[in-house]
């Protein structure tokens, strides 16, 4: 079984959703992907936010806590696109590896967000997306980094829309079928 190694809070990308929203403001009813939404114990999330005078002893206790199965999880960044993308009627579904998180969104959701557990280095998602989000999503002992990144890269219908975090697999997009048309955001080519 995988790791549960995530973390969120809220807000953690203020304002870029809405940015991406934005930019692809000419695709009806959108398939979003969120590909790694992140977890946290309840109640933890004030905790584990920059600026809380007990972040790292917090994100120390939560990350030895947060393998009981028994305690339930949030996550925040899934809902926080959805609202981005509510007034577009988009189909959001929320892909993670680990079992307990996709879901735990689809619950949390009242199924508006449909949980999908997924492997990245063994594949992209098999229903691309016309929008895909990946803030955190790393390596594991099945795949290399570049592997990751064209599997992130083939989940994202030629024409869409691609969001990376900073430090994460934009160096590597020079290799894929990706135009940059945005901060962090990419345009996936025709192969």
């Amino acid at each position: 079984m995988s790791k549960l190694n995530t973390t969120t809070y809220r807000n953690r990308r203020p304002g870029r959703f809405l940015e991406l929203a934005e930019l692809t403001s000419d695709i009806e009813s959108p398939v979003v992907i969120d590909i790694g939404p992140g977890g946290v114990i309840k109640g933890f999330e004030p905790l584990i936010r920059p600026g809380s005078p007990i972040r790292f002893v917090a994100k120390l206790i939560e990350s030895l806590l947060r393998r009981l199965p028994f305690l339930p999880l949030e996550s925040f960044e899934p809902f926080e696109i959805l609202q981005a993308f509510e007034q577009r009627n988009p189909t959001m579904i929320a892909v993670d590896i680990h079992p307990r998180i996709a879901h735990n969104v689809e619950k949390q959701s009242d199924g508006r967000i449909r949980g999908l557990v997924h492997n990245l280095a063994r594949g992209p998602v098999a229903t691309p997306g016309d929008i895909v989000i990946c803030c955190a999503v790393f390596p594991n002992n099945e795949g290399t980094m570049q592997d990751m990144a064209h599997n992130i890269v083939r989940s994202v219908k030629p024409g869409g829309y691609l969001f990376l975090p900073p430090h994460s697999y934009t160096e590597l997009m020079e290799n894929e079928p990706v135009k940059p048309v945005g901060d962090r955001i990419y345009q996936r080519l025709p192969d």
